[in-house]
């Protein structure tokens, strides 16, 4: 059953004055035998002045009505799933942080040492960036929307030529069969996995 707040809604959220405006514009200029219609500019300003009357309630009156209505349930399920990113995304960052270089093998030299530390600061700061872009506004989202579909272009481009490359290899018979599968099941696997975004 309709509410009383429902039905303001809707009644203050529906089209302005379209059936009204159009219905004063009917009224003929003149009569038949060549008078001017009594008062038409009358109704017409009245009727564009019930249509101003409308849109300036509404405006006042919906922010006021909105004020706590709840969420549909598809967008409270996005937002669930947003906020769940985030925390993973803040917990797969401690984990970062909390993971010490020198635990990842006994006996280690300084190459392998910084190489650790590098890939590690790369992870943190790619898993920062997907934090950030749970806070950002809905413009730097679709901004970021938009650099990860030409990341993903220039990534399926730069894939494709790699892909040309190692056919023409084969063919002038500079590579085998074999090294020629297990490229192109890797490239494939790359490939793959651009097409397996959230």
């Amino acid at each position: 059953m309709p509410t009383t707040r429902s039905c303001w809604l809707l009644t203050l959220g529906g089209v302005r004055g379209a059936v009204t405006l159009a219905g004063v514009m009917s009224v003929p200029l003149l009569l038949a035998p060549g008078t001017v219609f009594p008062e038409r500019d009358l109704l017409i300003f009245i009727a564009a002045g019930v249509i101003l009357l409308s849109l300036i309630s509404a405006c006042i009156a919906l922010p006021l009505l909105l004020r706590g209505v709840s969420m549909s349930p598809d967008e409270k399920l996005h937002q669930e799933v947003q906020e769940v990113w985030k925390r993973t995304a803040e917990a797969a960052i401690h984990a970062l942080e909390a993971e010490d270089v020198a635990e990842v093998g006994s006996v280690q030299d300084a190459a392998q040492a910084a190489m650790s530390t590098e890939l590690k600061a790369r992870l943190m700061a790619e898993y920062r960036e997907e934090l950030e872009s749970y806070n950002d506004s809905d413009e730097a989202r679709a901004l970021a929307q938009q650099m990860d579909q030409l990341e993903r272009r220039l990534r399926l481009k730069a894939l494709r030529a790699q892909r040309l490359e190692l056919y023409n290899l084969h063919r002038q018979h500079l590579v085998g069969d074999e090294v020629v599968s297990k490229v192109l099941g890797e490239l494939d696997m790359s490939e793959a996995n651009l097409g397996h975004g959230r």
